[in-house]
């Protein structure tokens, strides 16, 4: 993985050593060079400084200042303006280099973490799809159901019957933890909770379906509790299973939808993730 590579600190004293340098030889042409090789302008001095320039009787009076003297004087405050900010611009490189590096930093441990969630989307997307045979499990039921006598499909019913209600109880159990590994409320977790509602009814209504189916073929266990159904008793279940079927892969589908949309989004953050950590 790239990293950022940190500011070189002889970039920094370097620049430091070159204004040291400019400062240096400004004040040593203040100091060494005489007004006569760089004289201020007569009409630059006040009256005040051109008489005490002008030479005495006795030869003696005030050396002409020069120029450097002079502008540094008269500019000191944008000098010293100059100076601040100069010192103000060092000190933010080393600070500029250091938040691109943490920016990268932060950007790499938080790339892992998204490409781990996109591919769980994708692996319960999966799961979703597998369960959807379900539906058609219970559908050939219904076909069967309606198709035959019972009495001639019952044990094949039967065993069908049973065979859909413990896969979709494993597919419950396996789906309430994958539910469990996403606990921050959004339309996807509600539609999860949804779904969940939705396997529970179409479970139930499954049970209803055997013990209806059951009753026609007087196979009822009443020892056990168990109740026989009533001719009309037996047609409000078989209405309840199309109807609880149909509700259940509504929801399966309404699910996945939402689950494809986060997925995008997933891998759309891990490539901007990316860009930041690849960033020079």
């Amino acid at each position: 993985m790239d990293t950022a590579e940190p500011v070189r600190a002889d970039h920094v004293w370097r620049t430091i050593a070159l204004l040291c340098l400019i400062g240096l030889a400004v004040f040593a042409g203040q100091l060494l060079l005489p007004g006569q090789m760089c004289p201020v302008p007569d009409n630059l001095l006040t009256d005040e400084q051109l008489k005490l320039i002008v030479p005495k009787p006795d030869g003696r009076g005030m050396l002409r200042p020069n120029c450097f003297e002079f502008w540094v004087n008269r500019y000191q405050a944008f000098i010293g303006s100059i100076i601040a900010l100069g010192a103000a611009i060092i000190a933010v490189i080393p600070a500029r280099g250091q938040l691109k590096q943490m920016l990268r930093q932060t950007s790499a441990s938080a790339r892992q973490p998204m490409i781990d969630l996109a591919k769980a989307l994708e692996d319960e997307i999966d799961f979703l799809h597998r369960l959807q045979s379900y539906a058609s499990k219970v559908r050939e039921l219904i076909e069967i159901y309606d198709e035959a006598h019972p009495e001639d499909v019952g044990q094949m019913v039967g065993d069908l019957i049973q065979a859909s209600l413990r896969a979709i109880d494993e597919g419950l159990l396996e789906y309430r933890a994958i539910e469990a590994r996403h606990p921050i409320f959004s339309a996807t977790s509600e539609a999860r909770l949804e779904f969940i509602e939705a396997t529970i009814d179409l479970e139930v209504a499954l049970q209803n379906f055997d013990l209806a189916f059951r009753s026609g073929l007087d196979q009822i266990d009443e020892g056990s509790g168990e109740t026989r159904m009533s001719p009309k008793e037996i047609q409000t279940s078989r209405r309840e299973i199309v109807m609880t079927r149909i509700a259940w892969s509504k929801s399966n589908r309404e699910l996945r939808k939402l689950l494809v949309m986060d997925l995008r989004s997933a891998w759309t953050q891990v490539r901007t993730l990316e860009k930041q950590v690849l960033a020079t």
